[in-house]
């Protein structure tokens, strides 16, 4: 350790002397940099060349002998060769030296160039959030003047406002989004719906869930109804422990992990076990079954509600991109984006704007 420190000075020192000769430019540094590590480069090869031709040379002319008389040309030859050696070593150092210099010169600008497209991107990630909030409390405010002042009609604007933004973020654009609200123990589906809204309230096919939520005078279900506790969407509600939550977000990252973790009625426990074994998504798709990828993620209130979102890819469509190909990242990226809004939403919600009070909490809706 003691032997590299004066070695790494040497190194800052040569890159302070470049630094301060051209004004801290960084490619007039670097190009510096390279040219004094080819003149260096020069030198050890022109000495490699040229010193043993010119000790050959005093060999010839005070040749090695034994002989008493000659020994003054053993040392003359003994001394040539000792200070070729010295020169070379020193050279070799100098090589090694201006490697380095380059070396940190050309990390340090990678690491500069990162750290300045990476703050470029969150530039630009901060406008498009910026025009995205604009957008969202104008849209917002104009529900609200025309006297559409109730949970789902502001989530169903939140809700268009999502699709739009995380489809031109996703390869297709057949995504649904689910809301959920946790209050006091009990458990209402307040939003569902994609493209086109594809759930009718009081159909046979609709879970007990979204039934309970959207029947006339509903006020959805208690959290430990036995009816509901293999949803999967419960189950990352209670914090369940075979629902991995990373970064607050729940995962499937595929049409299998999917259909391993929901209930659906379409098909018998051994028709999706053998779906799955033989990988056959388009018998899957042929039962209904046309979840391809999927996020959730709950959103925790001071007042102790819990909001829980659901986004998930249907048929070809996924929401991750060869650009961004992480779906975890992509999770992380839309609940850090839109967590303001929806808290901002069950503010407004929260006050007589949306004609509820705390004595009868959500049952207005």
């Amino acid at each position: 350790m003691k032997s590299t420190k004066p070695a790494k000075r040497k190194v800052y020192d040569k890159i302070a002397i470049l630094e301060s000769r051209f004004n801290h430019d960084p490619q007039k540094v670097a190009n510096a940099a390279s040219q004094d590590l080819n003149k260096a480069n020069q030198r050890l090869t022109a000495s490699g060349v040229i010193g043993p031709l010119i000790l050959s040379i005093l060999f010839s002319i005070f040749p090695i002998s034994l002989h008493p008389l000659l020994i003054r040309n053993i040392l003359i030859d003994f001394c040539c060769i000792i200070l070729f050696i010295v020169i070379f070593i020193a050279l070799l150092r100098q090589v090694k030296i201006f490697q380095d210099v380059v070396f940190e010169i050309q990390a340090s600008t990678s690491h500069r160039n990162a750290e300045i497209k990476q703050l470029r991107k969150n530039v630009q990630e901060l406008k498009s959030n910026q025009s995205l909030y604009i957008t969202a409390v104008k849209q917002l405010g104009e529900q609200m003047s025309k006297g559409r002042t109730t949970i789902e009609s502001l989530i169903m604007v939140l809700s268009a406002l999502m699709h739009c933004n995380v489809s031109v973020n996703s390869e297709g654009d057949n995504i649904t989004f689910n809301f959920y609200e946790l209050r006091k123990e009990t458990i209402k589906m307040l939003f569902s719906g994609n493209r086109q809204v594809y759930c009718t309230p009081n159909s046979v096919d609709n879970p007990r869930l979204y039934d309970a939520s959207f029947k006339q005078d509903s006020v959805g279900l208690n959290i430990n109804d036995e009816s509901i506790q293999n949803y999967y969407c419960i189950k990352c509600i209670k914090g369940d422990t075979t629902c991995r939550s990373r970064n607050g977000c729940f995962i499937l990252s595929d049409w299998k992990e999917i259909a391993e973790a929901f209930i659906w009625s379409g098909w018998t426990s051994d028709e999706r076990d053998i779906i799955i074994s033989e990988n056959n998504r388009e018998k899957c798709i042929d039962f209904g079954f046309v979840y391809n990828q999927y996020i959730g993620f709950s959103i925790r209130r001071e007042d102790g509600t819990t909001i829980f979102v659901e986004i998930i890819a249907n048929h070809d469509t996924t929401l991750t991109t060869p650009e961004n190909p992480d779906l975890l990242h992509v999770a992380t990226q839309i609940k850090s984006k839109f967590t303001p809004l929806v808290n901002v939403l069950w503010d407004i919600c929260n006050n007589s704007l949306c004609g509820r009070s705390e004595e009868n909490g959500c049952n207005q809706r």
